[in-house]
């Protein structure tokens, strides 16, 4: 009755208004759904999410006693194959009446060690001579099997150390002098590194062969820096291998570079770059389920409904 009353020129301002708010809540709902996203709400990584929002794990009950507890058995330390084995039996009885009879093992104590580090030198003398028949300087060569002046064990551990676990060549240099005892230069560094870069080559192509052949492939991308540049680090994750590739674009050529001429199922997110594969694709459940979730927690109840049944159906 109070709205029937009303005069026409006021309510038509009245309806103006709720729809400028009605246009203006909507960029502020996108602006605070990217301001509430999280690792679990959507494809951003959880290193990005806030350590005070990160939800607590619910504590277990404890019993109040350090150490083992009674339940199911532990697993223990890896038995290996020894090098060398160690008989110990016990001292004689301090009764003194006689030896000690039925002697059978009852416990074994593992002892792991590293061996000593020394490094094998061998040295490589190489002789010439003249011949007596036509005077020509005849000279020795190095063998083929040691054409540097490191053996593959050396170079295979430095450059382990460099790709695996991203140490830098001075940090290489300095385990050479700190724990092998070997002086090196940062070239001598890096010339090991090339040498094992090298002889991965053929391995990294068969790998390469075995992962886009594959009938079923995961791929992604994410920011990688390669000498103090970003870059992209891309994988395509399949069963029998996992295939990376380095390119500085995060584009279609780098997305052609890494598959080539694969033919199987591509599992992606739903960025821009795999939506021109012409071959079957399938989204990520999980990056589907983050968008469900996301979606579960706003604050329209029609959205949130939505989402809910959703993140039910894909969780099933």
């Amino acid at each position: 009755m109070d709205w029937e009353r009303t005069p026409p020129a006021v309510q038509e301002y009245i309806q103006s208004l709720h729809q400028q708010m009605k246009q203006r809540q909507q960029p502020v709902d996108t602006l605070h759904g990217r301001v509430t996203q999280t690792s679990q709400t959507s494809s951003k990584p959880p290193a990005s999410d806030s350590p005070f929002d990160k939800p607590k794990r619910p504590r277990r009950q404890s019993s109040g006693k350090r150490g083992g507890h009674k339940g199911p058995p532990g697993k223990g330390p890896t038995w290996l194959t020894p090098t060398e084995v160690h008989l110990i039996e016990p001292g004689p009885c301090a009764c003194g009446h006689g030896e000690l009879v039925s002697l059978a093992p009852y416990d074994t104590h593992q002892v792991i060690e590293l061996p000593a580090i020394a490094m094998d030198i061998q040295p490589f003398i190489l002789h010439q001579g003249t011949c007596r028949g036509c005077g020509r300087t005849r000279k020795a060569q190095r063998p083929r099997e040691h054409p540097a002046g490191y053996g593959p064990r050396l170079p295979a551990l430095i450059g382990e150390r460099a790709g695996m676990h991203r140490t830098s060549r001075r940090l290489g240099q300095d385990f050479c002098h700190s724990v092998l005892n070997l002086p090196m230069s940062l070239g001598a560094v890096q010339k090991s590194i090339d040498r094992v870069s090298h002889a991965l080559g053929p391995h990294y192509e068969a790998m390469a062969t075995l992962a886009r052949h594959a009938t079923v492939g995961s791929i992604d991308e994410t920011p990688w820096y390669c000498h103090h540049a970003l870059h992209w680090l891309w994988t395509l994750r399949t069963a029998p291998v996992s295939l990376s590739l380095m390119h500085p674009h995060r584009s279609q050529e780098a997305f052609a570079a890494l598959i080539e001429d694969g033919q199987g199922i591509v599992v992606s997110d739903g960025d821009g770059v795999y939506q021109g594969w012409v071959q079957h694709r399938q989204t990520c459940l999980a990056h589907r389920i983050r968008t469900a979730r996301g979606l579960a927690e706003k604050s329209d109840p029609h959205l949130a409904a939505c989402g809910q049944w959703a993140l039910t159906a894909l969780q099933t």
